[in-house]
């Protein structure tokens, strides 16, 4: 009986070690560098540069990589390799990699970029860019894991290395699996999430959006427009000056402006760039490429726009002498206004207002969002000195924290930002 007592009690034992061992997939794709997620793909069907089909319908049953890349982008080329050595290594247990190429330019020049990488994954091209849209990888590299039965289980941006020891054991264990449920999705550690939904917005990088510009002609100038918006908090991400390519003939000014604005639904960056055109013709102003990088971690990003065509016609017929007499016409009705403003008595205009206090704190408020975090503190910080309602201490304390900032390389925290801008709001 005893025998018999023992017997069961190591049985049950094991099983309950057995069941409490078995670990949750999304481990190892957190692991890995994935966010996770569990919902349907969107739906992909591209041909290989050899002309061979691929669909995520034909590959179920396996573990699939998608990544997204770009000849131009950097971070890309440093990434494939690394995709090269893993693809060696687990090609034949159950994992797919496709690396998804969205250049708009001749296949040769992609085969002639992978060659040079020696990858022998396979590469499809995404000319259209339709894919990568509905994959909302405007960013690049961009990388998506899809599980055995075809559910998109992880999301990755950045480039990183996939070549080392402990991302092999990670992958040795994921490959195991051939099924993930979304009870595993929606654990103990992370009990919401999307299941089933669209990929949250919080993955959804900064998109990049360029105003036509039209009607343009020889030796004039004009402003190119560049709005950059993504979801959600605005601090969420730290972006660098988008970097256009200028053809000869058109010239940009070094003046390049911002604005920025934001609300809970969106965040939106607007880039101003002067740019004079010399030349009669039709010119591509771009490619557009903005480097960025999440506040969470990671590795730098890429998102790219393909820039737009412009055309610069000839000035009209008489055109010269229509400038040549405006500007005549001016000088004459700028020495006849001086002249009758010396016949005039002297009037003391009243004071202005002063700037509104919201518009002066959204005019700097893009240094935050560019994450020049110093430059941030010391410019609000003058401004609730400019705005000062006459508190001596009040006062005292924000020059103090003025001269912190300027001379010992103080910064303010996230909370005192959120206080210092709350309390310009509040003044009268």
């Amino acid at each position: 009986m005893k025998l018999l007592l023992c017997f069961c009690l190591l049985t049950a034992f094991s099983l309950t070690a057995e069941a409490g061992g078995k670990e949750n997939p999304f481990t190892s794709i957190e692991n890995l560098g994935f966010t996770r997620v569990f919902t349907e793909p969107p739906s992909m069907e591209l041909a290989d540069l050899q002309g061979k089909a691929y669909s995520l319908q034909n590959l179920k049953g396996q573990w699939v990589m998608l990544a997204f890349w770009a000849t131009w982008c950097g971070p890309c080329r440093m990434e494939l390799p690394e995709l090269e050595t893993l693809y060696k290594r687990f090609r034949q247990k159950n994992l797919v990699i496709l690396g998804i190429s969205t250049d708009q330019v001749d296949p040769s020049a992609i085969q002639k970029f992978a060659e040079e990488l020696k990858l022998t994954f396979p590469i499809l091209h995404d000319e259209s860019g339709q894919v990568a849209g509905d994959y909302q990888a405007t960013a690049l590299p961009s990388l998506y894991l899809i599980s055995p039965e075809g559910k998109l289980v992880g999301v990755a941006r950045g480039a990183k290395s996939w070549s080392d020891s402990e991302t092999f054991n990670q992958f040795e264990s994921l490959l195991k699996i051939k099924k993930i449920s979304e009870a595993e999705f929606k654990d103990e550690v992370n009990p919401s999430g999307n299941a089933g939904g669209p990929i949250p917005e919080k993955l959804i990088p900064p998109v990049l959006e360029v105003t036509k510009l039209e009607g343009i002609t020889k030796g004039t100038s004009a402003t190119l427009q560049v709005k950059i918006h993504w979801k959600g908090d605005p601090n969420k991400y730290r972006v660098k000056v988008p970097k256009i390519t200028f053809p000869e003939g058109i010239v940009l000014n070094d003046n390049i402006s911002s604005s920025s604005q934001a609300d809970e639904k969106e965040a939106v960056l607007n880039y101003s760039y002067p740019a004079h055109f010399k030349k009669e013709g039709t010119f591509h102003l771009g490619p557009i490429i903005m480097a960025f990088q999440s506040v969470y971690g990671g590795s730098e990003q890429l998102t790219r726009h393909p820039g737009i065509d412009v055309e610069v016609k000839s000035p009209p017929k008489g055109f010269l002498y229509s400038i040549i007499g405006v500007f005549i016409g001016a000088i004459v009705f700028l020495i006849g206004f001086f002249v009758l403003q010396k016949k005039r008595e002297k009037i003391r205009l009243p004071e202005s207002a002063g700037p509104d206090r919201q518009d002066a704190l959204q005019s700097i408020r893009r240094l935050r969002i560019e994450g020049r975090k110093k430059e941030y503190s010391l410019e609000l910080l003058k401004l609730n000195m400019k705005f000062a309602d006459g508190k001596g201490d009040h006062s005292k304390k924000i020059n103090d924290l003025v001269e912190q900032v300027r001379f010992a390389g103080f910064e303010l925290s996230d909370a005192e930002l959120d206080y210092y801008e709350k309390e310009i709001g509040q003044k009268t």
